[in-house]
C-alpha cells in the first residue's frame, strides 16, 4: 500500500474536465492505497473534506492575479509534501509538478504526470507569458516523471519523442457508465438543442447563437445552455441573445451539479460540442469530455470535424461532424437531425454502444492501475488506515490480567455486523464514542474483555484503531444471538473528545484561522516568488514579477 498525495491547480469534484475525471483516477487509487488530494478550494468548499476513501485537502488562495495564486498554491504544496510522509505525488499540472520534483530527491518521492486529465489535453493559457512558462514546465515534467500518462495513442507517440520514453503509458477518460445511462424522456413540447459546459468566450457560443438564428427560423426548437455563466462573459452573451431575437428561444439553466446531469440530458433532442482542439495544431489535445456524457445518455451529439472528435465520433455512425467555425454547416447538420428521427436514434444508439465498449470510467480504472504495477511493486508493506484515534487498555472483566486487542479483531468485530451507511467526518470524531457500546464476536482473543481509559504516561497496551474501524465498532452493534459471541464493552475514555492527528500539513499555514467578527483572514506571502524557483530548476530566466493584472487561465472543459 503506498501513500499517494493527488494534486493539481483545480477544484475537485466540479463540473469542468478535472472535476470530472480525477475522481475516477481517486476511485482506483483508493482500492489499494492511501490517498490525499491538495487542491484549489473555490467558493464556500470546506477546506477539509472525506471524499470517498480519500482525503480532500483545500488550499485558498488570494483573489485577483492568477499568478498569486499559483504562487499560494505552490507553496502550500511544499509545506504538505515536507509535512507529511509520500511515497507518491500524482500531479495533472507543471504548477504542482515543480515542486514536487525538486523535493523528490531529499523526500525519496516517486512522480506521476498525469497529462490526460491537465491542461495539455486543454487549450494553452491565453496569456503568452504565462503559456510559456507552463510549457517550460511541462517539458521538465515530460522528462522527469517516474510515470507519464497519457490521454490518446496519438499523445502517447508526442510525449515519448519530447523525453517520456517507455515511461508513457494510455490512460484515457471515460465516463460512469452507471450515472450518465439512458433515460427516457416524455418528448413532449418542441425539440430542445443542449450545450452542456462553461459559458465563455472561445467556447463556440457566439457561433452556436449564430447558428441557432437560422434553426428557429425553420423550427420551434429551443437551445438550452446548461454550465455557470463566466462574469466577464455575461453581457457579451445576453447582447447576443438580444441581437439575433432569440430571447424567447434560449433557457439559460446555469450550473447543474455533475451528478445531476443525466436527467437534464434526458431532456435534450440533439445535443451540441460547438468547440474542440484541432490534433495537428495540440498533439497531446483531446476531445471534449462532454460527448462521452452525451453519448452515454443515447443522445445524438453534433460536433466539429476536428482530429481529437474523430477519435471518438465517426461522422454519420455515431454522430454528425460539421466544418468547424462555420455556423451555417452547423445549422444544416441540426436541422437535418430534427427533420429525421430516425436518422436520430440510429446514431444515439451507435454512439451509446461505442462509450460502453471502450470509455468506461471503469476501464480508465484499469488501465490507470496497470500503469501503476511497476511503479509501486518494490514500495514496503504499509498498514496506514488513516489518522489514529488513542483509545484505550484492554482488562479483562473478572481478572487482574490485561489482554491485548489488535486493531484487526477490532476491525473483524465491526465488519461481522454488515455495511456501513456513512463515514463521519474529521468533525464528527469526538462522537465515535458517545457511550458504551455492546458488540459481539465469536474471536477467542475478544472473549470477556472490556476497554478502558489508558493510564496517563502508561501506553505500552494501549490500543489504536482507526477512524474507518471505530465508526464499524460503533455503528454496527452485534445481537448475541445473532453470532453465539459473548458480549465486550467498549466505553468512552472519559479524558475528553478523541484525538484526530491531521495531516493538512499545509493547513497549518495557509487555512485561514477565524477572526474575531467570524470572517477568514487569509495568510499569503506576496514575497514569495515561486516562479523564481521554477525559473532555476528549469535552468531559464525567471519570469517577469506580476504586476497586479489578472492573467486568464482556461477553465477545464
Amino acid at each position: 500500500m503506498a501513500r499517494i498525495l493527488v494534486a493539481g491547480f483545480c477544484a475537485v469534484p466540479g463540473p469542468h474536465r478535472a472535476g470530472v475525471q480525477l475522481p475516477h483516477v481517486l476511485r482506483a487509487l483508493s482500492q489499494r492505497h492511501t490517498v490525499e488530494v491538495l487542491i484549489v478550494r473555490k467558493g464556500d468548499q470546506a477546506y477539509v473534506e472525506q471524499y470517498r476513501k480519500t482525503r480532500l485537502l483545500r488550499v485558498p488562495v488570494p483573489d485577483g492575479s492568477v499568478v498569486k495564486q499559483i504562487e499560494a498554491f505552490r507553496r502550500a504544496l511544499r509545506r504538505q509534501l515536507e509535512g507529511a510522509e509520500y511515497d507518491i505525488v500524482h500531479f495533472r499540472d507543471g504548477w504542482s509538478g515543480l515542486p514536487a520534483l525538486e523535493l523528490r530527491e531529499r523526500l525519496k518521492l516517486r512522480t506521476v504526470f498525469d497529462v490526460a486529465r491537465g491542461p495539455m489535453a486543454q487549450a494553452p493559457p491565453a496569456d503568452d507569458a504565462l503559456a510559456r512558462q507552463l510549457a517550460r514546465e511541462e517539458a521538465a515534467c515530460i522528462r522527469a516523471a517516474d510515470l507519464v500518462l497519457a490521454p490518446t495513442e496519438a499523445a502517447a507517440r508526442f510525449l515519448s519523442a519530447k523525453g517520456g520514453g517507455d515511461r508513457v503509458r494510455i490512460v484515457p477518460p471515460g465516463v460512469d457508465v452507471d450515472t450518465f445511462d439512458w433515460e427516457h424522456a416524455a418528448g413532449l413540447g418542441p425539440a430542445r438543442i443542449l450545450y452542456a459546459g462553461l459559458l465563455r468566450r472561445g467556447r463556440g457560443i457566439g457561433m452556436l447563437l449564430r447558428a441557432m438564428v437560422e434553426v428557429a427560423s425553420r423550427t420551434d426548437a429551443r437551445l438550452a445552455l446548461v454550465g455557470p455563466v463566466e462574469q466577464s462573459f455575461a453581457d457579451e452573451l445576453h447582447g447576443d441573445i438580444d441581437k439575433f431575437g432569440l430571447g424567447p428561444r434560449i433557457d439559460l439553466l446555469g450550473a447543474v451539479d455533475n451528478e445531476d446531469m443525466p436527467s437534464v440530458i434526458a431532456g435534450a433532442t440533439i445535443c451540441v460540442a460547438p468547440l474542440a482542439l484541432e490534433l495537428a495544431r495540440q498533439p497531446t489535445a483531446l476531445y471534449p469530455t462532454k460527448l462521452l456524457e452525451y453519448m452515454a445518455c443515447r443522445r445524438v451529439c453534433v460536433a466539429p470535424r476536428r482530429g481529437t472528435v474523430t477519435m471518438l465520433v465517426t461522422d454519420n455512425e455515431h454522430g454528425l461532424l460539421f466544418k468547424p467555425d462555420d455556423a451555417t454547416d452547423l445549422a444544416a447538420q441540426i436541422l437535418r437531425l430534427l427533420a429525421d428521427p430516425q436518422l436520430r436514434d440510429r446514431l444515439a444508439r451507435a454512439g451509446y454502444s461505442r462509450v460502453r465498449q471502450g470509455h468506461t470510467a471503469s476501464g480508465t480504472r484499469r488501465e490507470l492501475m496497470v500503469a501503476y504495477d511497476p511503479l509501486v511493486a518494490d514500495l514496503p508493506e504499509t498498514t496506514d488506515t488513516g489518522p489514529a484515534i488513542p483509545f484505550g487498555r484492554v482488562h479483562e472483566r473478572d481478572g487482574d490480567e490485561t489482554q491485548e486487542v489488535t486493531n484487526s479483531q477490532l476491525a473483524v468485530a465491526g465488519e461481522m455486523s454488515g455495511e456501513v451507511a456513512a463515514r463521519p467526518s474529521d468533525t464528527d470524531a469526538d462522537m465515535l464514542f458517545s457511550g458504551p457500546t455492546v458488540i459481539t464476536t465469536g474471536a477467542d482473543e475478544l472473549t470477556n474483555v472490556e476497554v478502558k481509559p489508558a493510564a496517563a504516561g502508561d501506553s505500552d497496551d494501549a490500543v489504536e484503531i482507526s477512524k474507518d474501524q471505530a465508526w464499524l465498532v460503533e455503528q454496527n452493534p452485534l445481537a448475541e444471538e445473532d453470532t453465539g459471541g459473548t458480549p465486550v464493552d467498549l466505553e468512552r475514555a472519559p479524558t475528553g473528545p478523541a484525538v484526530v492527528q491531521s495531516r493538512f500539513a499545509a493547513g497549518e499555514l495557509e487555512v485561514p484561522s477565524p477572526s474575531d467578527d467570524g470572517t477568514p483572514t487569509p495568510v499569503i506571502d506576496p514575497d514569495d516568488d515561486m516562479f523564481e524557483a521554477a525559473g532555476a530548476l528549469l535552468g531559464s530566466e525567471p519570469e517577469p514579477k506580476d504586476t497586479g493584472e489578472t492573467l486568464a487561465v482556461p477553465e477545464p472543459e
